[in-house]
């Protein structure tokens, strides 16, 4: 699972096309300096420190490709998380699979997927 640790103090993490951008102001220059490319499928999970600044289309990008995002403090201790939301899709197979289980619901949809395909 390949997880990305942003922990640097006042990095920026922006979205450019399918990977995340991790940006740094140098003082010295006044400028933002690209630190770090991140492709979103290469990502499992995308831990973040405090400080880190996440643009909405950035947020919004890694929870789209079901990435989970996590927030820890500088002292290590985890302050909270953003989840993708659920696909209900596998859930719903499951209780498809189920049903086929089940003699009293299996042989008339038998008999009713037999009768349809004759008729047609």
């Amino acid at each position: 699972m390949p997880t990305a640790i942003i922990n640097q103090p006042d990095v920026s993490v922006r979205l450019s096309g399918e990977r995340l951008e991790v940006f740094c102001r140098r003082p010295e220059t006044g400028r933002d300096e690209s630190l770090r490319e991140i492709p979103l499928r290469d990502l499992d999970r995308l831990i973040l420190s405090e400080s880190v600044h996440v643009t909405a289309p950035a947020l919004a990008a890694v929870l789209g490709a079901g990435i989970p995002i996590q927030f820890f403090s500088w002292a290590g201790r985890f302050l909270g998380n953003f989840l993708p939301a659920q696909n209900h899709h596998g859930l719903a197979r499951l209780r498809q699979y189920q049903r086929t289980l089940d003699p009293a619901f299996s042989l008339p949809m038998a008999g009713r997927i037999i009768t349809a395909k004759l008729y047609n």
